[in-house]
């Protein structure tokens, strides 16, 4: 998922290229059409700036969404252990 945040973007990029009049992809385009480069890295920075920033926003929320399905699975055990201990105790 977290690699898939960064092609969603050139999806939509590409998209701009076609039929937009706005927007990173129309920018890249037209700035390519007359020859003003600084135009057209910069949009390619802001493009890698915004990817990089939704990968690790997708990151940080991985990171605690695993974190808490973990403390919910070592409980759920740590529960199941105890009720099969507690059965089988003899009296």
């Amino acid at each position: 998922m977290k690699v898939n945040i960064g092609l969603c973007l050139v999806g939509v990029i590409i998209g701009e290229f076609l039929a937009a009049r706005e927007g990173l992809g129309y920018l890249i385009i037209y700035s390519s059409q007359v020859f003003k480069m600084d135009w057209l890295l910069m949009s390619i920075i802001l493009l890698c700036i915004m990817a990089m920033g939704l990968y690790a926003l997708i990151n940080v929320v991985e990171k605690r969404v695993l974190k808490k399905v973990l403390n919910m699975a070592i409980e759920d055990c740590r529960l199941k252990l105890q009720t099969q201990a507690a059965v089988s105790l003899p009296t």
